[in-house]
């Protein structure tokens, strides 16, 4: 098996759903070629009463009853047998070339361990004029171009969750980490609590510790249906927090120094303070409350760090949790459910 889609889904708009199944339908690349796995994370109803899958020889339902995309993602990765996986999300309309093109920049770019899309977005209803500064905090993001980079940073070349590609030894690092780190566990958001990502990017850089690149390429296109209900400037609010919470942890789990990010925060100069405040200053209402939005998450993902650095540094056990922005890692010894 050459390529695996894997759809993580909760509590899918049936409409939305089905469209995305369609456009898989019209994909270019034989079926021969491809699997379909649909993992249902807790849908009322399940997602396999709403999504047929008669029509692909190698399509299958799968459940996660652990409620977060972090352990529906891990079951995809465990179950798929695929060396090229492709995360479409159950908003995700894909060109019909989409897989066709994915598997053949695997085999032209094998020093890339992921790679993403160009997205556009079809809105449900126009955006309100104010929020439209800030378009891509819902993973819309064209390209024009390709680009790649090996720089555990944030750029152009990082992808975004919808439509990632990532290779089966990237893949298969980043669920044996994330396993064992309950930080990363807390990357994702858990349903409809709490707005935190991140975990694709902790997959893109997964693929730098392999000595492996990721990239975004123009000629991988899809389209993001965005719903309504995330057009308001509260859920742009809400994704700005979840933002800040998620570059903090990012930025310690992949430091090469275990203590790296905590011990960076407290080097922070009289011009970085300076640089905030002018930016501030010089802001909208909305972009002043966004400013304030991700300090609040970088300041709960910074506490999350140093606790569960005194928890390790003491030989505890930490907790391992779907994190919602704001709440905290527990410090008492548990046992782990895996996905």
């Amino acid at each position: 098996m050459k390529l695996s889609v894997v759809i993580c889904t909760h509590n899918p708009r049936p409409a939305f759903l089905s469209r995305t199944l369609d456009a898989l339908r019209e994909q270019t690349l034989p079926l021969s070629e491809w699997e379909l796995l649909i993992v249902d994370n807790l849908s009322d109803p399940p997602a396999s009463t709403l999504a047929s899958l008669d029509w692909h020889p190698d399509g299958h339902h799968l459940r996660e009853e652990v409620l977060g995309l972090t352990p529906a993602r891990l079951l995809g990765i465990r179950k798929s047998r695929g060396e090229l996986i492709v995360f479409v999300d159950d908003d995700n309309i894909l060109d019909k070339d989409y897989l066709a093109n994915a598997l053949n920049i695997y085999h032209e770019y094998p020093f890339l361990g992921a790679f993403g899309a160009s997205i556009d977005a079809e809105f449900e209803v126009d955006p309100p004029a104010s929020i439209r500064p800030y378009l891509e905090n819902l993973a819309i993001r064209p390209a024009t171009r390709d680009y790649w980079s090996n720089i555990k940073r944030w750029s152009e070349a990082t992808p975004f969750g919808a439509g990632l590609c990532i290779r089966r030894e990237v893949a298969d690092l980043y669920a044996e980490r994330v396993q064992g780190a309950g930080l990363r566990f807390s990357l994702d958001r858990r349903g409809v609590v709490g707005l935190n990502g991140g975990g694709d990017i902790d997959m893109a850089w997964t693929s730098v510790s392999l000595n492996k690149g990721m990239g975004c390429f123009a000629r991988l296109h899809l389209l993001h249906l965005i719903p309504k209900e995330r057009l308001t400037e509260a859920y742009i609010e809400r994704l700005e927090m979840g933002s800040g919470y998620t570059e903090t942890i990012l930025e310690h789990e992949h430091a090469e120094h275990p203590n790296a990010h905590v011990l960076q925060t407290h080097r922070r100069t009289f011009w970085n303070t300076a640089i905030y405040w002018g930016r501030y200053l010089r802001s909208s209402p909305l972009g002043r409350r966004l400013m304030k939005a991700r300090r609040a998450g970088n300041k709960a993902a910074h506490e999350a760090v140093v606790k569960v650095s005194c928890i390790q540094a003491a030989g505890k056990p930490v907790k391992q949790t779907g994190h919602d922005t704001g709440s905290r890692t527990e410090a008492q010894p548990v046992s782990f459910k895996g996905a």
